[in-house]
């Protein structure tokens, strides 16, 4: 038989306020997970008394989540939805966003070649080009 659940928590705000607890202090928080057996339901949040109780209800939430982690990275000018996930694309938004959106837009073949181009540049610039083991060559 199918069970349902209810995840209560009680001081969650001030748990995370004061921070981690020593160990003669009190706790401060308390949690429950009840178990009960009854047919399959979605999902609901029956009250909800805090911020951080907010945080991780929008975290669990796969659309919520997703918009809670863009705007947390990005801040309230996130770039075009092919950069978002690019894990160095912040570097070069910060520094061109004209360039980075157009790079992101380009079709996977060119963002090789400036991937190469760019590489091999760096290589030039140190020094490092010429080198048998770093092995830099044409396309």
């Amino acid at each position: 038989m199918p069970h349902r659940v209810r995840y209560s928590a009680r001081g969650m705000e001030e748990a995370h306020d004061a921070g981690p607890v020593e160990e003669d202090e009190p706790l401060v928080d308390h949690y429950e997970l009840a178990f009960w057996p009854a047919e399959p339901a979605p999902d609901a949040i029956i009250r909800q008394t805090s911020s951080t109780a907010q945080y991780w209800h929008n975290t669990c939430d796969p659309v919520k989540g997703r918009a809670q982690k863009i705007q947390g990275r990005w801040g309230d000018h996130p770039p075009s939805e092919r950069l978002i996930d690019v894990l160095s694309a912040r570097w070069l938004v910060e520094r061109d966003r004209d360039l980075a959106e157009e790079l992101g837009a380009a079709q996977p073949g060119v963002q090789r070649a400036m991937v190469l181009w760019a590489i091999r540049r760096a290589c030039e610039e140190a020094g490092l080009a010429e080198l048998d083991w770093v092995g830099v060559t044409e396309p």
